[in-house]
């Protein structure tokens, strides 16, 4: 397909007044119906269905199913008043009586070439945006439509459930995302050829049941990444996306839900956490654990909360009891499926983690939900997943003809509509779903291949500097075609684990280290050259304002010029002091982080332990030799006290020192009173280095205003 064919569709399923809302296929149909009818010389002329087809295919780059115009035609002959036509050969071939009034062919028309032309506008900006921005980006706007238009009639096809709109696309999202703020017109047309590029994928569909009742409410399962995102436990990408789609759910009138096994891996996610007293490097939660300033206490304070936070969202818990949800383990535990899918993931290792568990039990969960279900209009509950290699695992496992039980968040919004086609959250968010879906995947991708550049980027090495990192950091998060291709090739090694591996990779990381460098160079005398085609076309500004009329339009041309290279430039410049301060406080928090740490003195706390042994161990040592001695003398109580004075003195004090200390005793919780101790001192370390919080709050707002200028 190409901009004219998304532009001729964008156009005639955006014209309100043929009532083109409550199906899919008619508004095409009865398009070309129209068009054949104020065409055609032979007012008796049968038309077949294939040449039908043929016309659709020609105008709009869709060829619809002779299935699907077969059911069409004969809907249109039953009750149409715009389209009257006679059926014959059961639907093989029509003849055309009467079509809607021409001028409405016409309207479309024209405006399916204001879109066309304003989208090759869009291309030009986005390539002059590419230039100016240094960045890598191998696929055009058609692109992008035509893979959403794959995508779509992949997952109607059950051909393939991942997203094929992912982090490749992110820089074109990027530049969506700037226009979005600076040219709402532009960005509009955008949408309206995304929603084209939707149409279009569903008018390929193979598989359509033109008068099928759909079910009206469908239960999404969130996978464990997907409630962690919700909660706010993952970086701001992955967070805003998981809460659009939520709201999306909600909205529609659909249901969210979690699994009471799900909030046991959640669990054993912030156990895990807490155990190590922080977040593995480069983990999902890292960048959520350092931003909301989490700590372990805080950590086990959220884990202890879990069904309530989640409840508090609006999402449903489906319930079971631990007892239950033991049982499952157990039973999972022996399936071939779980060691199957363990043995997928992890080759050389295997462990029978609640992972693999709880991802096959979900699947047969929804399974045994759907029961029999053969139509994607009558399914009735999801298992949803950001996994996209769990995703195509399943889908490789499963039975011919049987519909995948988890798919990607990518298609949830597809699935409304299938499920409710008047519903108006497609048109509405589809494109800004793509957009946040392409962030989160991109940040997702580019934690994963910072794990294998940090595992041989050392400090220990001649190439190590914060500055050489932060341009790598650069490149990647830019999709830098070379720097991609560097880390993949490093990965592969990983993968087939040759004798020389450091050695390899620890070229690969030099390699990487030289072309991040370089792109970095080449971005910064990018502005060098912006400032001197600034300075130049000043210059020219000047010496055209003293030129006849005619110059004048010129002139103008060229200030608009200066204007929008000033915008780059200072863009860029603020970017630049915004890192530099960010450096700056950065080396300042991790310096006060320090003095921090070395403040804390734990002297306190041992010695109200000692304190607290020394009563328990008198009472322990006094008592059994004060009841002896009573029992056990023949003098009378008054002289008893007397030769027993010192040791029933030692047993009052220890008795009254363990009466006082018994209600918050260190031995009784040292682990907690530990804490306890750090985090008073702690707090009282901030509190008397006011500093330290302010340092931290304007790292947080930079990095905010940074990220608004990345945009």
């Amino acid at each position: 397909m190409n901009k004219s064919n998304y532009a001729l569709i964008s156009a005639l399923y955006d014209t309100k007044g043929a009532n083109l809302y409550n199906d899919i296929y008619f508004p095409i149909i009865k398009y070309e119906i129209a068009n054949q009818y104020y065409t055609q010389s032979d007012v008796e002329k049968y038309y077949d269905l294939t040449e039908l087809q043929d016309a659709i295919n020609t105008n709009f780059g869709v060829k619809i199913p002779l299935s699907v115009l077969k059911q069409s035609i004969k809907a249109i002959e039953k009750g149409n008043k715009e389209i009257s036509i006679s059926v014959y050969e059961h639907g093989k071939q029509f003849k055309i009586k009467k079509a809607w009034d021409i001028s409405l062919n016409t309207s479309i028309d024209i405006k399916a070439q204001e879109i066309a032309t304003k989208f090759n506008k869009l291309e030009q900006i986005f390539q002059r945006f590419l230039e100016v921005e240094q960045l890598s980006f191998n696929k055009s706007f058609s692109d992008f439509y035509s893979d959403n238009t794959e995508e779509i009639f992949n997952y109607l096809e059950e051909i393939d459930n991942n997203a094929i709109i992912n982090e490749n696309y992110v820089n074109l999202t990027r530049f969506l995302t700037l226009i979005k703020n600076e040219n709402v017109e532009l960005f509009n047309i955008a949408n309206d050829v995304f929603w084209g590029s939707i149409i279009a994928g569903f008018l390929k569909r193979n598989t359509a049941e033109i008068n099928i009742k759909p079910v009206e409410k469908v239960e999404y399962y969130l996978d464990s990444a997907l409630v962690l995102s919700i909660l706010d436990l993952d970086n701001t990408d992955n967070v805003s996306y998981g809460q659009e789609l939520l709201d999306i759910i909600k909205s529609s009138g659909n249901i969210p839900k979690v699994h009471a096994l799900t909030i046991r891996e959640i669990s054993n996610i912030l156990t895990s956490v807490e155990r190590e007293q922080g977040p593995r490097p480069n983990s999902a939660i890292e960048g959520a654990y350092y931003r909301r300033d989490l700590s372990p206490t805080k950590i086990l304070h959220i884990k202890n909360k879990l069904h309530q936070l989640i409840t508090d969202k609006g999402i449903i818990i489906f319930p079971a009891s631990d007892t239950e949800l033991d049982k499952i383990e157990v039973e999972y535990k022996s399936k071939k499926s779980v060691n199957d899918l363990e043995k997928f993931r992890s080759p050389h290792y295997f462990n029978h983690t609640i992972r693999d568990i709880h991802d096959v039990y979900l699947r047969d969960f929804i399974q045994r939900k759907r029961e029999r279900i053969a139509s994607i209009e009558k399914i009735n509950s999801y298992f949803v997943s950001l996994n996209s290699e769990l995703i195509s695992y399943f889908k490789r496992e499963c039975p011919l003809n049987t519909k995948s039980v988890v798919i990607h968040p990518a298609k949830i919004i597809t699935d409304l509509w299938i499920h409710n086609s008047n519903c108006t959250l497609l048109k509405k968010n589809a494109l800004t779903e793509a957009m946040s879906r392409c962030f989160a995947m991109n940040n997702t991708d580019i934690r994963r291949k910072l794990r294998i550049v940090s595992k041989y980027y050392k400090d220990s090495s001649a190439e190590y500097s914060d500055e050489n990192y932060r341009a790598v950091y650069s490149a990647l998060i830019n999709r830098s075609t070379h720097a991609l291709k560097e880390v993949d090739s490093m990965s592969l090694t990983e993968q087939e684990n040759p004798t020389n591996k450091e050695e390899i990779n620890s070229s690969k990381i030099k390699s990487l280290i030289k072309i991040s460098t370089d792109e970095q160079l080449r971005r910064e005398q990018n502005l060098i050259a912006l400032t001197k085609e600034k300075e130049k076309l000043e210059e020219n500004i000047k010496s055209k304002d003293l030129q006849i009329n005619s110059t004048d339009k010129l002139s103008s041309i060229d200030k608009e010029r200066i204007k929008q290279l000033e915008r780059e430039l200072n863009s860029q410049k603020q970017k630049n002091k915004l890192t530099e301060r960010i450096n700056e406080i950065s080396t300042q928090i991790s310096e006060l982080e320090k003095d921090k740490d070395k403040s804390i003195s734990m002297f306190k706390y041992w010695i109200i332990i000692i304190i607290e042994g020394m009563s328990i161990l008198g009472l322990l040592l006094l008592l059994p030799h004060l009841i002896y001695s009573y029992f056990n003398s023949a003098i009378n109580f008054k002289d008893y006290f007397k030769n027993n004075v010192a040791y029933i003195f030692g047993f009052l004090v220890s008795l009254i020192g363990f009466v006082c200390r018994i209600h918050n005793m260190y031995l009784f919780s040292p682990k907690i009173q530990h804490e306890h101790n750090r985090d008073e001192q702690t707090n009282y370390w901030i509190k008397k280095n006011p500093k330290y919080n302010k340092l931290k709050e304007q790292f947080l707002d930079l990095q905010k205003q940074r990220n608004k200028l990345n945009i």
